[in-house]
């Protein structure tokens, strides 16, 4: 069942729907990943959904419907959206968890300067309520042109999380990239 905000309903589509509407090209800033399982997932979207009426934001868990819809696929699917002047609203924040594997959440630049600094005040607080929480979260690299590597092109390493050599030119990075990891006997 869809949610509704201001009277208006929000279905549970992907940010890349979403901008054939808006417009905007997406684009994030930052992105980390929590170490939990698909048990734990209540747990995030009550957490999630706090922090958003906290900030006066809007929160949607579309996890079930994405589940249903899309085959397994999506084990986790939610969004805090930013209302904004025009009586729209921007998904600030996705989450997103394929085949009960561990949850990105994701944020988008900001819609509009307008909203930069309370973004980037929300921003600061889902991460450190997120850290409280779950201490371990892993930043996830963002590509140059804002984009997010598949988690299947990524490695953990010493540094963090980096694209596999063999999958750097797939963005079109190269191989000296801080974003690619060193060089191994697999890749």
């Amino acid at each position: 069942m869809p949610t509704t905000i201001g009277g208006r309903i929000l279905m549970p589509f992907m940010c890349s729907v979403l901008l054939c509407c808006t417009g905007k090209q997406l684009r994030f800033v930052d992105a980390v990943e929590v170490q939990i399982g698909p048990t734990q997932n209540a747990a995030l979207a009550a957490l999630l959904s706090s922090v958003a009426k906290r900030c006066e934001l809007y929160f949607q868990d579309a996890s079930k419907y994405m589940l249903q819809t899309t085959r397994g696929q999506f084990t986790t699917h939610m969004t805090i959206y930013r209302p904004l002047a025009d009586k729209s609203e921007w998904p600030e924040v996705q989450v997103v968890g394929e085949r009960g594997g561990t949850p990105w959440v994701m944020f988008l630049e900001p819609a509009n300067q307008s909203v930069v600094r309370s973004t980037d005040q929300t921003h600061s607080f889902i991460v450190a309520v997120l850290r409280r929480r779950w201490p371990d979260l892993r930043s996830i690299p963002i590509l140059t042109n804002g984009g997010l590597p598949l988690a299947s092109d990524l490695r953990w390493t010493d540094e963090g999380y980096r694209i596999i050599p063999s999958s750097a030119a797939n963005y079109r990075l190269p191989p000296t990239s801080p974003l690619v990891a060193r060089k191994s006997g697999n890749n």
